[in-house]
């Protein structure tokens, strides 16, 4: 190939024509040589009778040594093999129509190390020879290693921004996030749609506090403060929920209006952001609400059952305040079940429990024992007259006619009592005084109520006594 041929079979044509300017020429290149070094540029120049020049900086990029003698026979060896037609192209366009180029091109140094470059060429002033090519040539290796790697770092957090919104969003529980001033930053449409309207108090950069104060007023814990509530108390409500939400480790759980229980608990990040978890545990704690009635409730009436007795009986106090403990069951239940039918003994008992759940007040407490035997503990009642006059209430009300399918029914009730506190008895013993109370009623010719006191206590006695001696 000659030196006045570019590599790839074509001629140059040179079509510039001699200008009036002084032409380019390697020795005024080199005196601009320094300042091209200094800015880490190599410079390069192509005159019109086939001489090729380069400066130093251009021959350390390239690593070849001072004494290499650049031809064209061996300058666009250096581009990798993909690329060599790139540079060929824009040389050509720049001599057809005086245009230059600026290509960010690889090459490949004589120890294999590949380098990327930025290559910039133009026409020169031509000279008496003809025209002529001046460019320079540049390292962007490192320049183009860190675009490089902030591209893959930008990739990378870009995909681990969409995995996080894509986690955050697929997740069945409310997320917020709030910086260091308590200021929104984060939040999902799980928390936004916890209730209909709460996408309008849900708003980035508004302050944690401003957010429950409005919530408050729009009664969004209307079971546990409301709008109607005095300033004074929804101002401390907002101060203890804020105080809990600041605490590390802080778990509530929080009674919503439309019936909804969320569980609520927050981290404080290393950075100091509070991340606020929400979950629904609405089923969770109806469940459990319906095992624990279960468990404490007797299944055809409603009312307490035996269980739930015994513990309220083991939870009052041995002093005051004064009560009773009421103890009937229903007159000749047999008869109504063999005469009637179950269901309708069945349907007894469920009238008998609603009836005493309109006679009770809040704090006493109604519960079935078994069969056809009814409990009740009724406070602050503990005069002999209230306790009388509490009982013909009680006897007036569960007396009346009711009706058992197609057979109308005036139910009779013995009814024993026993009053306490009462020294050295417990709510078994407790539980015993009535039932004597009871079968004394029964022994007296039934409905009718008898009050468990002393004399009784000596017939217990006595009795007991009696039967033990017959023994």
């Amino acid at each position: 190939m000659s030196e006045s041929s570019w590599p790839g079979g074509e001629r140059l044509p040179f079509p510039l024509q001699p200008g009036r300017e002084r032409p380019l020429s390697p020795r005024l290149l080199s005196a601009a040589e320094p300042l091209l070094a200094v800015a880490g540029i190599g410079a390069w120049y192509y005159s019109a009778g086939g001489r090729l020049w380069w400066s130093a900086e251009t021959r350390r990029i390239l690593g070849v040594a001072e004494d290499f003698q650049p031809l064209l026979s061996n300058a666009l060896r250096f581009y990798i093999r993909e690329h060599r037609p790139i540079l060929l192209g824009a040389v050509n366009e720049a001599l057809r129509n005086g245009t230059s180029w600026d290509l960010e091109l690889c090459i490949r140094r004589p120890d294999g190390e590949r380098r990327q470059v930025r290559a910039r060429g133009r026409p020169a002033v031509a000279s008496v020879e003809g025209a002529a090519l001046i460019g320079t040539f540049e390292d962007i290796t490192v320049r183009h290693e860190a675009a490089a790697r902030a591209a893959r770092e930008l990739d990378l957090r870009t995909r681990t921004e969409t995995l996080l919104r894509d986690v955050i969003t697929g997740i069945p529980a409310a997320l917020s996030v709030y910086d260091r001033e308590e200021r929104l930053i984060l939040v999902n449409d799980v928390y936004r749609d916890i209730l209909p309207d709460n996408r309008q108090y849900i708003v980035k950069g508004e302050r944690l506090a401003d957010i429950i104060t409005r919530k408050v007023l729009a009664n969004h814990y209307r079971p546990e403060v409301s709008a109607d509530d005095p300033p004074e108390k929804r101002r401390a409500w907002v101060a203890d929920y804020l105080r809990r939400h600041r605490e590390p480790g802080y778990n509530r759980v929080f009674h919503l209006r439309d019936g909804k229980f969320m569980q609520a608990s927050t981290a404080v990040s290393e950075s100091g952001n509070i991340v606020s978890i929400r979950t629904d545990v609405t089923p969770l704690l109806r469940a459990e609400r319906e095992l624990r009635r279960r468990a404490e409730e007797d299944t055809l009436t409603g009312l307490a059952n035996r269980d739930v007795l015994m513990q309220q009986l083991e939870r009052l106090p041995d002093i005051g305040p004064a009560g009773i403990l009421v103890l009937f069951d229903v007159d000749f239940f047999k008869a109504v079940n063999d005469s009637l039918g179950h269901a309708a003994g069945d349907m007894l008992l469920r009238l008998v429990g609603r009836r005493l759940q309109r006679c009770i007040r809040a704090g006493d407490v109604a519960a079935r024992l078994s069969g056809d035997e009814f409990a009740l503990i009724v406070h602050a009642v503990a005069a002999p007259d209230e306790i009388h006059a509490f009982a013909l209430r009680l006897l007036g009300r569960l007396r009346r006619p009711m009706r058992l399918g197609a057979s109308r029914y005036a139910p009779s009730f013995s009814v024993g009592i026993a009053p306490f506190p009462s020294k050295g008895c417990g709510p078994h013993e407790l539980l015993g005084n009535a039932d004597a109370a009871l079968l004394d009623a029964k022994r007296q010719g039934r409905g009718r109520h008898v009050l468990f006191g002393a004399e009784l206590a000596n017939r217990v006695v006595r009795r007991t006594r009696l039967a033990d001696a017959l023994r």
